[in-house]
């Protein structure tokens, strides 16, 4: 009897088995393209993180040679020749079409012509006074205090940019992806 009934449903049996068999296989299955799928994803994000770090250390890069060339003009105002050093600068700031928007390429480019323009008054100024020690001549003396006026001003503008250079370059320095798990 019991042959009998192992004989009669032995094809279904194992038809439920196999069944179930399929039905674990496929579960394992899903669950191991699932973990591949979550191991992809974990990937991209690390990676789009990395890229974000990347694009940070190079607009930071950008940010210190801007506030590393107002410092060298108002410090180095002495010299007869523009320092060499803000050549490598004003360099960097012409990177900053690739890694800034348009703001901040602007921004940087008035820089550059205000750090120049003062320079390059400054340098005019250093010269008329050296070439006119006694400024007896009211026209000289005219000269210089309209001279020194300017640099004073181009001077106070350096400085003030100098103080808003933080502020200009907070949106695009920001960590967004940092700042964004911090405020949940």
């Amino acid at each position: 009897m019991t042959y009998c009934f192992l004989k009669d449903f032995a094809g279904p049996i194992a038809t439920v088995i196999a069944s179930i068999a399929t039905i674990i296989a496929s579960i394992t299955a899903a669950y191991f393209v699932r973990r591949q799928w979550l191991t992809a994803q974990q990937q991209a994000d690390t990676a789009l993180d990395q890229l974000r770090y990347s694009l940070f250390e190079k607009r930071y890069a950008i940010y210190t040679a801007a506030r590393n060339a107002i410092t060298i003009s108002l410090d180095r105002n002495d010299e007869d020749r523009m320092p060499a050093e803000l050549n490598t600068l004003f360099l960097h700031f012409e990177e900053a079409r690739f890694f800034f928007p348009d703001k901040i390429y602007l921004f940087l480019d008035q820089l550059r012509k205000d750090i120049k323009t003062f320079l390059s008054k400054n340098y005019l100024h250093r010269k008329h006074v050296a070439q006119w020690p006694d400024t007896q001549n009211d026209g000289q003396r005219k000269v210089l205090q309209d001279e020194e006026s300017e640099l004073l001003k181009l001077r106070e503008q350096l400085y003030v940019t100098s103080q808003m250079l933080a502020k200009s370059f907070t949106d695009v320095l920001a960590f967004p992806q940092l700042t964004r798990v911090l405020a949940q």
